[in-house]
């Protein structure tokens, strides 16, 4: 997957300079000061997690080991960018996320306990884009970090692992603006790593085990401007 992203990167990169050097910006609205648009997208979590020295403790004779299972969400919302120079542009979006992924832990007894992890957050994408002037198409990378609210989890999931309101990831991605007569269509893929620790550990079997919970996250979005 790293490899993936360090091509398409590098290509990406490779058509903005083709660009700035076959294209002057063009005065249709590609090169507005400010512009807003709406987007959705899908998104892969991954949780991932650290575990505790419960192994040392009477919970060795519990749980055998901690997985797992990554699933995938959703997530729609608003953003806004200003142009700073003629590549260069600041993008601050807002937007309400659904994630989902499963925390399964293995008894001794081969059972498996199976916690559905379900928030909803309200997430802050802060972005700085570097963009190819380009007329008909502009690839453009980013980079940047999203603070993220927990505005609620699923009642059994808040008793087991209940999750810190305030989280943060730090991402990295690609794009391409596709311009239509009367807009613009935005794809554009994103990686995120998250920088918080975002478990609680409040005093629970299930939650003493983790000693650190953070976010990895791909999501694909489609936005219109």
């Amino acid at each position: 997957m790293k490899a993936l992203i360090v091509i398409l990167t590098l290509l990406c990169l490779t058509q903005i300079s083709t660009g700035q050097q076959t294209k002057q910006p063009s005065t249709d609205f590609f090169n507005k000061k400010l512009s807003f648009g709406i987007f959705l997208g899908l998104e892969y979590l991954h949780l991932k997690l650290k575990e505790s020295n419960w192994q040392q403790t009477n919970l060795k004779d519990t749980f055998n080991s901690i997985n797992t299972t990554n699933k995938s969400g959703f997530f729609l919302g608003m953003q806004a960018k200003v142009r700073l120079t003629n590549n260069l542009y600041y993008r601050q979006a807002f937007q309400l996320t659904f994630e989902s992924a499963d925390l399964n832990f293995i008894r001794k007894s081969g059972i498996t306990d199976k916690i559905n992890i379900q928030n909803i957050l309200l997430d802050f994408p802060i972005h700085f884009l570097f963009q190819s002037d380009r007329d008909k198409t502009r690839p453009f990378v980013f980079s940047g970090v999203t603070p993220k609210y927990l505005l609620g989890q699923t009642k059994e999931a808040e008793s087991l692992i209940p999750l810190k309101n305030l989280g943060m990831t730090l991402d990295v991605g690609i794009g391409m603006e596709i311009k239509s007569k009367h807009f613009a269509v935005v794809p554009s893929l994103t990686l995120s790593n998250g920088l918080i620790n975002v478990n609680k550990s409040i005093n629970t079997s299930y939650s003493k085990t983790i000693s650190s919970l953070k976010r990895q996250i791909i999501n694909f979005t489609i936005a219109l401007k």
